[in-house]
């Protein structure tokens, strides 16, 4: 169980890092090409860097039976809030971006 537990954080690390550089990657791409999308993928990432680190918080207390339940509670909550802290800025960034409406050119043509 044991080594079991010691390989799952080797991968997580593995798993953090990369997560963390796509993540960075895609937000500066983003934010220099003014891009909702690959900002929003870019966050995703870093949930998913966050949700790696409660991860591997979890899998450090995963032989102690009796904080178990604990820190997986506390797990599930930070990644839940990173979901909506992640709905939230595509939400208000969909509609600063969204444009008013706009009534249509009226033109008077005259018959001579």
């Amino acid at each position: 169980m044991k080594c079991n537990v010691r390989r799952g954080e080797r991968l997580e690390y593995f798993t953090i890092g990369y997560n963390a550089l796509e993540g960075v990657t895609s937000i500066v791409a983003g934010l220099i090409a003014r891009s909702v999308s690959l900002v929003g993928f870019g966050l995703d990432s870093l949930i998913e860097v966050t949700s790696g680190a409660a991860l591997l918080w979890r899998l450090h207390h995963d032989l102690d039976l009796s904080r178990r339940e604990q820190v997986e509670r506390a797990a599930l909550r930070t990644v839940g809030a990173c979901f909506i802290a992640l709905a939230l800025y595509i939400l208000y960034e969909s509609g600063s971006m969204a444009d008013p409406p706009r009534s249509p050119k009226t033109e008077v043509f005259s018959a001579s």
